[in-house]
Protein backbone atom coordinates (compact mmCIF):
# COMPACT_ATOMS: atom_id res chain seq x y z
CA UNK A 1 0.00 0.00 0.00
CA UNK A 2 1.35 3.71 -0.55
CA UNK A 3 2.22 6.06 2.00
CA UNK A 4 -0.33 8.76 2.72
CA UNK A 5 1.47 12.12 4.03
CA UNK A 6 0.13 15.40 4.52
CA UNK A 7 0.80 17.98 1.52
CA UNK A 8 0.18 20.70 0.07
CA UNK A 9 -1.47 20.15 -3.87
CA UNK A 10 -1.55 22.56 -6.71
CA UNK A 11 -3.32 22.33 -9.48
CA UNK A 12 -3.24 24.57 -12.95
CA UNK A 13 -4.37 24.39 -16.01
CA UNK A 14 -4.01 26.82 -19.14
CA UNK A 15 -7.72 28.74 -20.42
CA UNK A 16 -8.71 28.14 -24.03
CA UNK A 17 -5.64 25.78 -24.98
CA UNK A 18 -8.05 23.52 -27.08
CA UNK A 19 -8.20 24.29 -30.44
CA UNK A 20 -4.41 25.80 -30.97
CA UNK A 21 -2.02 24.61 -33.83
CA UNK A 22 0.41 22.07 -32.68
CA UNK A 23 3.14 24.84 -32.47
CA UNK A 24 0.72 27.11 -30.56
CA UNK A 25 0.33 24.13 -28.11
CA UNK A 26 3.94 23.42 -27.18
CA UNK A 27 5.24 27.03 -26.73
CA UNK A 28 2.09 27.15 -24.12
CA UNK A 29 3.81 24.11 -22.27
CA UNK A 30 7.05 25.68 -22.06
CA UNK A 31 5.76 28.98 -20.93
CA UNK A 32 3.49 26.95 -18.36
CA UNK A 33 6.73 25.07 -17.07
CA UNK A 34 8.61 28.51 -17.29
CA UNK A 35 6.25 30.06 -14.87
CA UNK A 36 5.90 26.97 -12.68
CA UNK A 37 9.21 27.00 -12.54
CA UNK A 38 9.75 30.62 -11.03
CA UNK A 39 6.52 31.09 -8.89
CA UNK A 40 8.81 27.49 -7.06
CA UNK A 41 11.51 29.21 -6.72
CA UNK A 42 10.80 32.49 -5.47
CA UNK A 43 8.73 30.49 -3.22
CA UNK A 44 12.00 28.58 -2.13
CA UNK A 45 11.06 25.47 -3.22
CA UNK A 46 12.56 22.06 -4.35
CA UNK A 47 11.67 18.89 -3.96
CA UNK A 48 8.53 19.27 -5.56
CA UNK A 49 6.68 15.86 -7.37
CA UNK A 50 5.10 16.94 -10.86
CA UNK A 51 2.46 15.47 -12.83
CA UNK A 52 1.77 16.72 -16.33
CA UNK A 53 -1.09 17.02 -18.39
CA UNK A 54 -0.43 18.86 -21.41
CA UNK A 55 -2.13 22.15 -20.63
CA UNK A 56 -1.78 22.00 -16.87
CA UNK A 57 0.34 20.17 -13.78
CA UNK A 58 -0.17 18.93 -10.54
CA UNK A 59 2.48 20.03 -7.70
CA UNK A 60 2.77 18.02 -4.50
CA UNK A 61 4.38 19.94 -2.32
CA UNK A 62 6.98 17.94 0.32
CA UNK A 63 5.59 17.63 3.51
CA UNK A 64 6.76 19.89 6.28
CA UNK A 65 6.69 23.05 4.20
CA UNK A 66 6.04 26.50 6.16
CA UNK A 67 2.99 27.16 4.27
CA UNK A 68 2.49 30.30 5.98
CA UNK A 69 5.11 31.52 3.96
CA UNK A 70 5.26 29.15 1.04
CA UNK A 71 1.11 29.52 -0.04
CA UNK A 72 1.57 33.58 -0.12
CA UNK A 73 5.09 33.78 -2.32
CA UNK A 74 3.68 30.55 -4.39
CA UNK A 75 0.59 32.98 -5.33
CA UNK A 76 2.32 35.99 -6.06
CA UNK A 77 5.02 34.09 -7.56
CA UNK A 78 2.65 32.78 -10.08
CA UNK A 79 0.47 36.23 -10.42
CA UNK A 80 4.05 37.84 -11.23
CA UNK A 81 5.13 35.42 -13.94
CA UNK A 82 1.74 35.80 -15.79
CA UNK A 83 2.69 39.48 -16.28
CA UNK A 84 6.13 38.83 -17.18
CA UNK A 85 4.84 36.11 -19.38
CA UNK A 86 2.06 38.35 -21.16
CA UNK A 87 4.72 41.19 -21.49
CA UNK A 88 6.03 39.01 -24.43
CA UNK A 89 3.68 36.62 -25.20
CA UNK A 90 4.96 34.90 -28.13
CA UNK A 91 3.14 32.67 -30.23
CA UNK A 92 0.63 30.67 -28.39
CA UNK A 93 -0.39 34.69 -27.06
CA UNK A 94 -1.38 36.18 -23.46
CA UNK A 95 -2.13 32.99 -20.97
CA UNK A 96 -4.30 32.87 -18.71
CA UNK A 97 -4.57 30.50 -15.56
CA UNK A 98 -7.24 28.48 -13.92
CA UNK A 99 -5.32 27.23 -10.47
CA UNK A 100 -6.22 25.73 -7.21
CA UNK A 101 -4.45 25.05 -3.82
CA UNK A 102 -5.29 22.34 -1.95
CA UNK A 103 -3.89 20.64 1.33
CA UNK A 104 -4.23 16.65 2.62
CA UNK A 105 -3.18 13.40 2.78
CA UNK A 106 -1.46 12.06 -0.35
CA UNK A 107 -0.07 9.09 -1.97
CA UNK A 108 2.10 8.64 -4.98
CA UNK A 109 0.19 5.50 -6.55
CA UNK A 110 1.18 3.61 -9.38
CA UNK A 111 -0.12 5.66 -12.00
CA UNK A 112 -0.40 9.37 -10.58
CA UNK A 113 -0.80 10.65 -7.07
CA UNK A 114 -4.23 10.10 -5.38
CA UNK A 115 -6.17 11.69 -2.23
CA UNK A 116 -8.58 13.78 -1.65
CA UNK A 117 -6.51 17.20 -2.01
CA UNK A 118 -5.60 15.73 -5.39
CA UNK A 119 -9.59 15.25 -6.22
CA UNK A 120 -10.39 18.83 -4.43
CA UNK A 121 -7.83 20.69 -6.52
CA UNK A 122 -9.00 19.10 -9.82
CA UNK A 123 -12.48 19.57 -9.17
CA UNK A 124 -11.64 23.32 -8.29
CA UNK A 125 -10.10 24.55 -11.60
CA UNK A 126 -12.86 22.73 -13.34
CA UNK A 127 -15.76 24.35 -11.45
CA UNK A 128 -18.71 27.07 -12.84
CA UNK A 129 -17.19 29.61 -10.75
CA UNK A 130 -13.46 29.03 -11.36
CA UNK A 131 -13.90 29.24 -15.15
CA UNK A 132 -16.72 32.17 -15.24
CA UNK A 133 -14.40 34.43 -12.87
CA UNK A 134 -11.84 34.19 -16.15
CA UNK A 135 -14.90 34.55 -19.24
CA UNK A 136 -16.55 37.71 -17.05
CA UNK A 137 -13.45 39.56 -16.83
CA UNK A 138 -11.32 39.74 -19.58
CA UNK A 139 -8.79 42.07 -17.68
CA UNK A 140 -7.93 39.33 -15.05
CA UNK A 141 -5.36 36.87 -16.51
CA UNK A 142 -5.63 34.33 -12.60
CA UNK A 143 -8.38 32.94 -11.05
CA UNK A 144 -7.25 30.94 -7.99
CA UNK A 145 -9.26 28.82 -5.34
CA UNK A 146 -8.89 27.73 -2.12
CA UNK A 147 -11.01 25.27 0.03
CA UNK A 148 -11.96 26.71 3.32
CA UNK A 149 -9.74 24.68 5.55
CA UNK A 150 -6.64 26.45 3.85
CA UNK A 151 -8.32 30.02 3.98
CA UNK A 152 -9.17 29.43 7.34
CA UNK A 153 -5.29 28.51 8.12
CA UNK A 154 -3.08 30.63 5.96
CA UNK A 155 -5.31 33.16 3.97
CA UNK A 156 -7.34 34.59 6.98
CA UNK A 157 -4.11 34.97 9.60
CA UNK A 158 -3.03 37.98 7.56
CA UNK A 159 0.61 36.05 6.45
CA UNK A 160 2.42 38.50 4.51
CA UNK A 161 1.51 38.61 1.10
CA UNK A 162 -1.96 37.75 1.20
CA UNK A 163 -5.35 39.66 1.94
CA UNK A 164 -8.15 38.26 2.88
CA UNK A 165 -9.95 40.77 1.44
CA UNK A 166 -9.05 39.72 -1.92
CA UNK A 167 -10.85 36.41 -1.31
CA UNK A 168 -14.50 35.76 -2.32
CA UNK A 169 -16.64 32.69 -0.56
CA UNK A 170 -18.11 30.46 -3.60
CA UNK A 171 -19.56 27.12 -2.81
CA UNK A 172 -18.87 24.17 -5.52
CA UNK A 173 -20.57 21.60 -6.53
CA UNK A 174 -18.95 19.54 -9.06
CA UNK A 175 -19.72 16.09 -9.86
CA UNK A 176 -19.57 13.95 -6.72
CA UNK A 177 -17.60 17.02 -4.99
CA UNK A 178 -19.28 19.68 -2.78
CA UNK A 179 -17.20 22.20 -0.94
CA UNK A 180 -17.15 25.41 0.52
CA UNK A 181 -13.94 27.51 -1.69
CA UNK A 182 -12.92 31.38 -1.86
CA UNK A 183 -11.70 33.06 -5.30
CA UNK A 184 -8.57 34.89 -5.77
CA UNK A 185 -9.05 36.93 -9.38
CA UNK A 186 -6.77 39.79 -8.49
CA UNK A 187 -6.10 42.24 -11.75
CA UNK A 188 -2.57 41.81 -13.36
CA UNK A 189 0.58 43.17 -12.70
CA UNK A 190 3.79 43.04 -10.94
CA UNK A 191 3.81 41.72 -7.35
CA UNK A 192 6.39 42.76 -4.94
CA UNK A 193 7.86 39.34 -2.78
CA UNK A 194 7.68 40.01 0.41
CA UNK A 195 10.58 37.99 1.54
CA UNK A 196 12.18 39.38 -0.87
CA UNK A 197 14.37 36.62 -2.14
CA UNK A 198 14.91 39.01 -5.55
CA UNK A 199 14.45 35.62 -7.79
CA UNK A 200 14.83 36.97 -11.11
CA UNK A 201 12.13 36.40 -14.15
CA UNK A 202 14.89 34.17 -16.53
CA UNK A 203 14.88 35.33 -20.15
CA UNK A 204 14.14 33.33 -22.94
CA UNK A 205 17.22 31.11 -23.79
CA UNK A 206 15.88 29.01 -26.66
CA UNK A 207 13.22 27.65 -28.64
CA UNK A 208 10.09 26.39 -27.06
CA UNK A 209 10.20 22.33 -27.25
CA UNK A 210 12.08 19.19 -26.13
CA UNK A 211 15.41 19.82 -23.79
CA UNK A 212 14.74 23.81 -23.86
CA UNK A 213 12.52 25.62 -21.52
CA UNK A 214 11.09 22.64 -20.20
CA UNK A 215 13.98 20.52 -19.31
CA UNK A 216 15.67 23.61 -17.65
CA UNK A 217 12.83 22.38 -14.89
CA UNK A 218 14.47 18.93 -14.30
CA UNK A 219 17.03 18.45 -11.98
CA UNK A 220 17.85 15.27 -9.66
CA UNK A 221 15.00 13.63 -10.43
CA UNK A 222 14.29 11.00 -13.61
CA UNK A 223 16.44 12.62 -16.48
CA UNK A 224 18.54 11.86 -19.38
CA UNK A 225 22.14 13.43 -19.42
CA UNK A 226 22.35 15.84 -22.20
CA UNK A 227 25.23 16.81 -24.25
CA UNK A 228 26.46 19.52 -22.49
CA UNK A 229 26.70 17.46 -18.83
CA UNK A 230 23.72 18.72 -16.96
CA UNK A 231 20.69 16.17 -17.09
CA UNK A 232 18.15 16.48 -19.75
CA UNK A 233 19.91 19.60 -20.80
CA UNK A 234 21.50 20.17 -23.75
CA UNK A 235 22.68 23.23 -24.94
CA UNK A 236 20.64 25.38 -27.51
CA UNK A 237 21.03 28.55 -30.02
CA UNK A 238 18.10 31.13 -29.67
CA UNK A 239 15.68 30.78 -32.44
CA UNK A 240 16.64 34.73 -33.41
CA UNK A 241 13.13 35.36 -34.97
CA UNK A 242 13.12 39.30 -33.84
CA UNK A 243 10.28 38.20 -30.75
CA UNK A 244 11.78 40.63 -28.26
CA UNK A 245 13.15 39.29 -25.57
CA UNK A 246 14.19 35.87 -27.08
CA UNK A 247 17.54 37.13 -27.36
CA UNK A 248 20.21 37.52 -30.01
CA UNK A 249 20.72 35.53 -33.43
CA UNK A 250 22.78 32.96 -32.97
CA UNK A 251 23.88 33.79 -29.66
CA UNK A 252 24.56 30.48 -27.89
CA UNK A 253 22.90 29.91 -24.37
CA UNK A 254 23.52 27.30 -21.98
CA UNK A 255 20.76 26.12 -19.49
CA UNK A 256 22.03 25.23 -15.82
CA UNK A 257 20.15 23.04 -13.22
CA UNK A 258 18.92 26.17 -11.82
CA UNK A 259 17.41 26.92 -14.70
CA UNK A 260 17.98 28.71 -17.94
CA UNK A 261 20.84 32.09 -16.51
CA UNK A 262 21.98 35.50 -18.05
CA UNK A 263 24.90 34.49 -16.80
CA UNK A 264 25.60 31.17 -18.59
CA UNK A 265 24.71 33.02 -21.93
CA UNK A 266 28.85 33.44 -23.41
CA UNK A 267 28.75 29.20 -23.08
CA UNK A 268 30.01 29.65 -19.68
CA UNK A 269 27.49 27.44 -17.37
CA UNK A 270 26.51 29.61 -13.96
CA UNK A 271 27.38 27.91 -10.63
CA UNK A 272 24.99 28.32 -7.63
CA UNK A 273 28.54 29.54 -6.07
CA UNK A 274 28.93 32.11 -8.16
CA UNK A 275 25.96 33.90 -7.70
CA UNK A 276 25.75 35.90 -4.35
CA UNK A 277 22.08 35.94 -4.69
CA UNK A 278 21.52 32.56 -5.71
CA UNK A 279 20.29 30.36 -2.44
CA UNK A 280 19.72 26.97 -4.08
CA UNK A 281 23.59 25.59 -3.37
CA UNK A 282 22.99 21.52 -4.13
CA UNK A 283 19.33 21.87 -4.27
CA UNK A 284 18.42 21.73 -8.06
CA UNK A 285 15.25 19.34 -8.15
CA UNK A 286 13.00 22.33 -8.24
CA UNK A 287 10.91 20.04 -10.08
CA UNK A 288 10.86 16.26 -10.85
CA UNK A 289 8.62 14.12 -12.26
CA UNK A 290 7.01 11.17 -9.58
CA UNK A 291 7.22 8.37 -11.88
CA UNK A 292 8.53 7.76 -15.47
CA UNK A 293 5.63 7.27 -17.00
CA UNK A 294 2.86 9.36 -14.72
CA UNK A 295 2.23 12.39 -17.38
CA UNK A 296 -2.20 11.23 -17.74
CA UNK A 297 -4.22 14.41 -17.43
CA UNK A 298 -6.16 15.04 -13.84
CA UNK A 299 -9.64 13.75 -15.84
CA UNK A 300 -7.54 10.47 -16.62
CA UNK A 301 -6.68 9.55 -12.97
CA UNK A 302 -9.87 10.81 -11.10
Amino acid sequence: MAKYVRRICVATDIELYTGRTNPEQEEGQGRLIRMIDYACRRAGLTGVARQRSGDGQILVLRPGIDEARVVPTLILGLRHALYENNRDPGMFGRIRLRTAICQGVVADSSNGWVGQAVVAAARLINSAQVRAALAERSQVDLALAVPDDLYEDVVRQHHPGLQPGQFRQIVVKEKNYSSLAWLHSPEPGPTADPSARRVPWLPIGAAFGVGAVGGALVGAGRTTLGSGGTPGLPPSRTPGHGTPGHGQPGRTVRPTAAGWHPAAAEGVPRRPEDDPDDDTGADTDILHDSTDDAVDGLDGIL
